[in-house]
């Protein structure tokens, strides 16, 4: 339950206009595709209305600690709690992320749309980074054919990451 009211305060800052669109990424948004594994907090990548602002997150955090009762987080700070879920927002700036962010699918998870990275997308940000986390995630995807090949191609080659996945095949 503390997920989906999670969720529908996501929803909430976008019809407010405080974000312009949001998608969750990292390991929540594998396990719309992937067995589940462990992970700490939702990563949620937001595009921001005015991205000028210096306090982005200034506005994102006045709404959900006096609508949601959402806490910092003290053991993290780089996370605060909403109904329970730690999450951490990051701004979609451009490139990858941004086009992720853009190209989200909306599921639907308990009666309430969340929107999630393409899994496609999720791979291609697993070969940027390159973590042993990233890596051990990218082979689930593998290993589980969780991906559409003819769409993830493309998204390669636009981030010069064909090498990198030609490596993963071998």
């Amino acid at each position: 339950m503390a997920m989906k009211e999670a969720i529908s305060a996501l929803n909430d800052l976008v019809k407010r206009g405080v974000i312009k669109e949001y998608a969750i990424g990292g390991g929540t948004a594998a396990l719309a595709y992937l067995e589940p594994v462990l992970t700490f907090d939702v990563d949620v990548f937001v595009v921001f209305g005015d991205p000028d602002r210096i306090d982005i997150l200034a506005p994102i955090y006045s709404v959900l600690t006096r609508e949601y009762d959402a806490t910092y987080n003290t053991e993290h700070p780089e996370t605060i709690m909403v109904c329970g879920v730690a999450f951490q927002f990051l701004e979609a700036q451009d490139g990858l992320l941004l086009e992720a962010c853009r190209n989200a699918k909306s599921i639907d998870y308990e009666g309430v749309t969340v929107r999630v990275f393409p899994a496609e997308y999720l791979m291609a940000i697993c070969l940027a980074t390159g973590r042993p986390k990233d890596r051990q995630r990218l082979g689930m995807f593998i290993a589980e054919r969780a991906y559409d090949e003819s769409r993830l191609i493309p998204i390669l080659k636009t981030y010069s990451l064909e090498t990198k996945w030609n490596e993963w095949k071998v």
